[in-house]
C-alpha cells in the first residue's frame, strides 16, 4: 500500500497543509511519525489484504490523542476498521503472485479529486506558488544539468 500512501501524501499536500505520508512496517518507526498527532489531526490508514500490523497500533495511539481516524481496507473485519471513526471498505484481489490494488487506487483517486473541489482555490494558489519557485530557483534547468 506504500505507493497508494505516497499518491494521497503528494496530492493531498498540495492543498492541505502539513500533509505528511507515514509508511513504515516497525511500530517504533511509526510512532516517530505520529508523535504529534492530536485533536486537529485527521489521520487516513490504509491497509489490504489483511496486513495491518504495525500500522493498528499507530492509529490507536493517533486516536487515543485526538486524532479522526479513516480506514481504507478491504477487510470488514480488521482491527485498523475497528479502532478507525470511519472506514471505507474497498475490494482488492490476490490473483496468483500478483496483487491489484486497482480498486483502492480508484477510490483514493475519488477522494483527492473531492478534496480538489471543495478546496479548489488552496489547490490553485499553492500549484502556483509552486510553479513560481521553480521558475525562480530554475528546478527544472538543475534536474537536466544533474542527468
Amino acid at each position: 500500500a506504500a505507493p497508494l500512501v505516497h499518491f494521497l501524501g503528494n496530492h493531498l499536500g498540495i492543498m492541505i497543509p502539513n500533509v505528511q505520508s507515514v509508511t513504515a512496517s516497525d511500530p517504533e518507526q511509526l510512532f516517530k511519525q505520529v508523535i504529534g498527532v492530536d485533536g486537529e489531526t485527521a489521520v487516513i490508514a490504509l491497509s489490504f489484504l489483511k496486513v495491518a500490523g504495525a500500522i493498528t497500533t499507530a492509529v490507536e495511539y493517533c486516536r487515543d490523542n485526538g486524532a479522526t481516524v479513516v480506514a481504507i481496507t478491504d477487510n470488514h473485519e480488521s482491527k485498523l476498521a475497528k479502532v478507525s471513526d470511519h472506514v471505507i471498505w474497498v475490494p482488492s484481489e490476490k490473483s496468483g503472485a500478483v496483487d491489484s490494488l486497482v480498486v483502492p487506487m480508484c477510490v483514493i483517486n475519488a477522494l483527492v479529486t473531492a478534496v480538489a473541489t471543495v478546496r479548489e482555490r488552496e489547490r490553485r494558489r499553492n500549484i502556483e506558488t509552486l510553479e513560481r519557485l521553480l521558475n525562480q530557483y530554475h528546478v527544472d534547468e538543475k534536474r537536466v544539468e544533474e542527468k
